[in-house]
C-alpha cells in the first residue's frame, strides 16, 4: 500500500503528527522515530490519507487516518479497519464517485478494511501476491490467464457501480462482482473460485 503514498517530512511530518497524536489511545508518535506517508483521495473533498509507521520497536506500529482541510482546520478520523466507520466517514466528508475515482474507491475501501478472519485483496498480476515461495515462470503465466485487473462493468441509472475484480482471500483466488453504491456501500455479490491453496503468506 506504501508504494501508492508521498513520503512527508520535515516541518509538514512534524504537523501531522501533532494533528493526529491526540485522537489515539496508543504513546504518541515521535518524529525522530516514525516515516509518515500521505496521498490524496480523489473521492473526498480536501482530503488526505495519513499513514506513521513508528520503526523503534521490533514489532513496529502504525495509524492510518483520513486528515480533511476546511477553511484552515484539519478534521482527523482515525480508521480501524472497519467498513462502518468508512460508511460513517462517506457520509461525514460528503463522499463522491463517478467514473473516473470508482477504481481508487474500491482500492481504497478494501486495503482499509478487514476482519480477525483475514482481508480481501485486489490483485491485478501475480506480483500483486506475496508468495511464500516464488513460484516457477510456468506457474505465474498460467496465473496472468487467470488474473483481470480491476475493471468498470458499468453504472446503472441509480447511480451504482458495478465492477470486476480478482480477489485473494487467504490462500485463494476469486473471480468476484463489486457493487458500489452513490453513498460507497461495498457489497462483493459473485464469487467464482479460481485457485486454492496458493502458497502465499498470510500477511497482506
Amino acid at each position: 500500500m506504501s508504494t501508492l503514498f508521498n513520503e512527508v517530512k520535515n516541518e509538514e511530518a512534524m504537523a501531522l503528527i501533532d494533528a493526529i497524536n491526540p485522537h489515539i489511545d496508543i504513546s504518541p508518535f515521535q518524529i525522530d522515530a516514525s516515516r509518515v506517508l500521505k496521498r490524496a483521495l480523489p473521492f473526498y473533498k480536501n482530503t488526505s490519507l495519513i499513514e506513521i509507521t513508528d520503526h523503534k520497536d521490533k514489532q513496529p506500529r502504525q495509524i492510518l487516518s483520513l486528515i480533511q482541510h476546511n477553511s484552515g482546520n484539519q478534521n482527523v478520523h482515525i480508521l480501524d479497519w472497519s467498513p462502518d466507520t468508512i460508511y460513517r466517514l462517506n457520509d461525514l466528508l460528503g463522499i463522491i464517485l463517478h467514473q473516473d475515482n470508482i477504481s481508487a474507491y474500491v482500492r481504497f475501501f478494501f486495503s482499509m478494511v478487514r476482519s480477525p478472519e483475514g482481508q480481501f485483496k485486489i490483485v491485478d498480476t501475480p506480483e500483486h501476491i506475496n508468495w511464500r515461495d516464488e513460484p516457477t515462470t510456468a506457474a505465474k503465466r498460467a496465473l496472468s490467464k487467470m488474473i483481470d485487473p480491476l475493471y468498470l462493468i458499468n453504472k446503472d441509472a441509480s447511480s451504482n457501480f458495478y465492477l470486476g475484480a480478482s480477489l485473494v482471500y487467504k490462500q485463494s483466488l476469486f473471480a468476484s462482482k463489486i457493487s458500489v453504491t452513490p453513498k460507497g456501500v461495498v457489497e462483493v455479490y459473485e464469487q467464482e473460485l479460481l485457485v486454492d491453496d496458493i502458497p502465499i503468506t498470510e500477511a497482506l
